[in-house]
């Protein structure tokens, strides 16, 4: 098996390996446990590869539509100037701290950016 071929059977495991995880991932994605394990991973390579991109893509999704938990529905706005890096970074220090690991990432993570990103009254949402 040459570097390439082992390259990507590394990452065809890391996928099963999320995806085949005990939990409850449902179509939201991973768990809480789930995704700090792949921040971890990806933090340890360098912000790169499967597991790093995986991170960014949970932590760090698009402002552009609102995210629902519940009945509730919580809107963020990053400011235009901060880095991806930065904000995954705050949004993991905040995933630490969730008691629940086994809570689904889509019911957490708007939340937490809510919370650390809200709107202006007014402003850009």
């Amino acid at each position: 098996m040459n570097a390439i071929e082992r390259r990507w059977a590394g990452v065809s495991l890391t996928l099963l390996s999320v995806l085949a995880s005990p939990g409850p991932t449902m179509a939201g994605g991973p768990t809480v446990a789930q995704l700090l394990d792949s921040c971890a991973r990806g933090a340890a390579h360098g912000n790169k590869g499967v597991d790093a991109a995986t991170c960014e893509w949970f932590a760090v999704p698009c402002g552009c539509k609102p995210g629902q938990v519940g009945s509730e529905i919580y809107r963020w706005c990053i400011p235009p100037a901060e880095s991806t890096t930065t904000t995954m970074n705050k949004v993991v220090a905040e995933l630490r701290r969730v008691p629940e690991r086994s809570a689904a990432i889509d019911q957490v993570i708007p939340v937490i950016l809510a919370r650390l990103y809200p709107c202006q009254p007014g402003g850009d949402d």
